[in-house]
């Protein structure tokens, strides 16, 4: 191969790509072209960022099923949120770009945004659609490392080895890794780091971050993100629509309300007026008694309706063949008309 034909870019694959993205049309009218649905005017940005965005779109466009999970930690006030928001709200976008729809279809943030909560945690990992783009944001008390042993973790788990074939992009925001449960935390396939914010100039810096396991050695090694055999180190963010940052931060108020009522305050209400349920953990034998009254929902719960007294509980269960003990025992327990209310 001659210098000329070298650098005129017809045989390199560097120049190939070189010339490929020089065409491209620019950013602003890019992104003006597949922004949907809220009031946002083109801005021009790093080229990076957009990049990004049509790697991880790449990934679950692709005919092999693949999924991204992304892991965004730094410290609180870096801007995680906000960041997680625009890798979201673009990369839905960018599939309603390609495979048609609003970018609402693939990223609505009434449901595919988890915030703070254990609930909307869970519900949101139940969504089985294909290409969805998922956002649990500060997540680690809603799927808490503390929290391994729960139910609703196991759950969550569970499903999140299991839903590649959904070819979903999930982005977890946490102030550190450690926060979120090890699970997810070991198995996510690109992890980012908040690096500086520039809040009055719209827009945040992350170092993004390829994980990859040393099966043999039992570690995980975090060297910077490669696409098109180029490292890229830092990526500008910007911020994402003010209609979605209003929606967040109204939801994230509401929510944060909600968790530390439920934690400090149980007997607070919520900022519906609604009051909040604290969770009861019965004892074994209470539960075992529980559903042996069921057992005899049929005759209990019409006397108990009709105003029977307690001997004519005990007697109508005598009479079922229960022990007579017993039957004192139930008639003496709060289970019994918890189960089974009085009538007012």
């Amino acid at each position: 191969m001659d210098s000329e034909s070298f650098v005129s870019g017809n045989t390199d694959w560097y120049y190939q790509i070189k010339n490929k993205t020089e065409e491209r049309a620019p950013i602003e009218d890019r992104w003006f072209s597949f922004t949907r649905g809220l009031k946002y005017q083109p801005t021009g940005e790093s080229h990076k960022f957009d990049y990004l965005i049509e790697h991880f779109v790449d990934e679950i466009l692709g005919k092999f099923d693949q999924d991204v999970s992304l892991l965004m930690v730094g410290n609180k006030g870096r801007g995680k949120s906000l960041c997680a928001q625009s890798l979201c709200y673009y990369a839905g976008c960018e599939i309603a770009e390609r495979i048609g729809g609003k970018w609402e279809d693939y990223y609505n943030p009434l449901t595919n945004m988890a915030v703070i909560l254990e609930e909307e945690a869970t519900a949101l990992m139940s969504i089985q659609d294909k290409y969805q783009v998922k956002n649990y944001d500060d997540i680690g008390i809603g799927w808490g490392a503390r929290n391994w042993q729960d139910k609703d973790n196991k759950d969550k788990n569970d499903v999140f080895q299991i839903n590649r074939t959904d070819s979903t992009i999930q982005v977890f925001s946490v102030p550190n890794q450690f926060l979120l449960d090890k699970v997810p935390r070991s198995l996510v396939s690109h992890y980012a780091e908040m690096d500086q914010q520039f809040f009055d100039h719209g827009f945040t810096t992350i170092k993004m971050f390829k994980p990859q396991t040393l099966f043999r050695e039992g570690k995980i090694i975090q060297p910077y993100l490669h696409m098109d055999r180029t490292k890229y180190v830092l990526f500008r963010v910007p911020k994402p629509p003010q209609d979605l940052i209003d929606f967040y931060q109204k939801k994230r108020k509401e929510n944060k309300f909600r968790a530390t009522n439920t934690r400090m305050n149980p007997d607070e209400q919520t900022m519906s007026g609604e009051p909040i349920k604290k969770k009861v953990h019965k004892a074994a034998s209470t539960l075992a008694m529980e559903e042996s009254m069921f057992g005899y929902s049929s005759i209990l719960q019409p006397l108990i309706a009709n105003g029977g007294t307690k001997q004519d509980i005990i007697e109508a269960l005598m009479q079922a063949g229960l022990e007579k003990s017993k039957a004192k025992r139930w008639v003496g327990s709060k289970s019994l008309y918890n189960l089974f209310p009085k009538p007012e």
